[in-house]
């Protein structure tokens, strides 16, 4: 049977069902609309017939019945937008098919949910198959995190690097979302603020590009007695394996939170408190019982003790220090110097002469007045 072959009567039984026809009721929404997606093209009195039973059938079916048929529907590419605008007004879980893959839905709709529209349905279009980047961008710029979980699960959405920057910000304070941005990362270098995230290769990557960062620096001055202090201390708490004076020593000196500097610690690849130990240059004996002591089970192998004292002993305080304030989520403590030019406009230019060549300025510095943070080399 054909969807044609239905008499009118039978497509309008919902407008004024009677007792024995609602029982047909749950069934009939089914069956009308395996019928209507049987066949690719219909007549417009078709279409026209199929409206009015959408109108009359779906106050009178159960959230089940609509939402199967709304499975059915939402693969169908000529929905008109009476029914699609029945079935998306009739709760979230029976629109959810059309907003996360129906072609019929337009783009201007997409873009208005992406923006304004509430969490639940930002979420069904975030797992489009078809987003660009506007929307994407759109989408990324909302604040509930179970919107933003779905969209980086979604390895359809095309990513760019500004908004993934968005997102590593967000995601400091979601495992969750931090993991899904690793795995999906394009340059290891951009999961910087999500290192306790970050696979083993990643963090690897990530130390050697903040070692190459710091290549014509210039040399560090020797440690201060406060910050001997702090490495002695450290050395100390970790002996007594006072995990709370450990951390609050490492919070001090990676510029975090306790409970950050906890996670720091804690963390079973070792690398995080590998760079804290970088920082205030602690001996390689020294470092070896720090990170033993502070370890919690399963141990750390002797050999991976010994990469982590190569970290330690390889990665200039600079670097450490650069990978430490992503983790802790601060701006660099001295900005790069902005070379900006500075053109004299009455002076005639030549080649041997192209006005005034740039002077070299310093950008401000956003820590000025305080106290200076403990990072130099012995």
């Amino acid at each position: 049977m054909n969807f044609s072959d239905l008499k009118q009567q039978d497509l309008d039984v919902g407008m004024d069902a009677s007792p024995d026809d609602e029982a047909m009721l749950p069934r009939l929404l089914s069956t009308l609309t395996d019928l209507f997606v049987s066949q690719l093209h219909h007549s417009l009195d078709e279409v026209h017939q199929f409206e009015a039973a959408v109108d009359g059938l779906l106050p009178h079916t159960s959230e089940e019945m609509r939402i199967k048929a709304a499975e059915r529907l939402a693969e169908y590419p000529y929905l008109t937008p009476r029914i699609l605008d029945a079935f998306l007004a009739a709760g979230d879980k029976v629109a959810a098919p059309f907003l996360a893959r129906s072609v019929c839905v337009t783009r201007a709709q997409i873009a208005e949910i992406a923006r304004d529209g509430d969490a639940a349905s930002a979420s069904h279009v975030a797992r489009r198959i078809d987003l660009d980047a506007t929307l994407v961008g759109l989408l990324c710029g909302r604040q509930e995190i179970e919107v933003l979980r779905v969209l980086v699960t979604n390895l359809m959405a095309p990513i760019e690097r500004s908004d993934f920057e968005g997102l590593a910000r967000q995601a400091r304070f979601d495992k969750a979302l931090a993991k899904s941005l690793c795995k999906r990362a394009r340059d290891p270098i951009w999961v910087s603020p999500l290192f306790l995230s970050a696979s083993p290769l990643q963090r690897e990557a990530i130390i050697l590009a903040a070692r190459r960062a710091s290549l014509g620096e210039p040399l560090p001055e020797p440690l201060t007695d406060a910050e001997l202090t702090i490495a002695h201390e450290i050395l100390r708490a970790a002996a007594d394996r006072d995990l709370d004076e450990a951390s609050w020593l490492v919070a001090k000196v990676a510029g975090c939170t306790t409970p950050l500097a906890r996670d720091i610690i804690a963390d079973a690849g070792g690398e995080p408190l590998a760079l804290v130990l970088a920082c205030l240059r602690v001996d390689p004996l020294s470092a070896t019982q720090i990170l033993t002591n502070l370890d919690a089970p399963p141990l750390r192998s002797p050999a991976r003790i010994q990469k982590l004292i190569d970290i330690v002993c390889d990665t200039p305080r600079s670097s450490a220090d650069r990978i430490l304030k992503e983790i802790a989520g601060l701006s660099a403590h001295r900005l790069r110097s902005l070379y900006a030019p500075i053109t004299d406009p009455t002076a005639a230019q030549t080649p041997s002469r192209p006005a005034q060549m740039g002077v070299e300025t310093e950008a401000p510095d956003p820590f000025a007045g305080e106290a200076k943070r403990l990072f130099v080399r012995h």
